[in-house]
């Protein structure tokens, strides 16, 4: 199965800033260079690189999935590792 390649529109829907109580950590997805991208404090930046549609490869961090609400929009992000699974990071209201 290929892979999927989401267009520049699909990759700026994803764009924001999440955000997890539970795991006390803020990380924001931007796109750069036509590639989507997590970034954490202080200075880490985490490639993503689709997997099927909505789900990305983020290296060590495990599997990012963009989930949407009622509405069709993006507004959280769960993280998938060995040994956690669907961490949730809720996307902060753009001003």
């Amino acid at each position: 199965m290929e892979a999927p390649t989401p267009t520049p529109h699909e990759l700026e829907s994803y764009a924001g800033t999440y955000t997890s109580d539970e795991a006390e950590a803020t990380m924001t997805a931007a796109v750069e260079r036509g590639a989507l991208g997590l970034k954490r404090r202080p200075d880490v930046a985490i490639k993503l690189t689709p997997v099927y549609i909505g789900a990305f490869t983020a290296g060590q961090l495990g599997t990012v999935i963009f989930r949407h609400g009622s509405t069709g929009r993006v507004t959280e992000l769960s993280v998938v590792q060995d040994r956690v699974w669907d961490l949730r990071f809720i996307r902060k209201p753009e001003r």
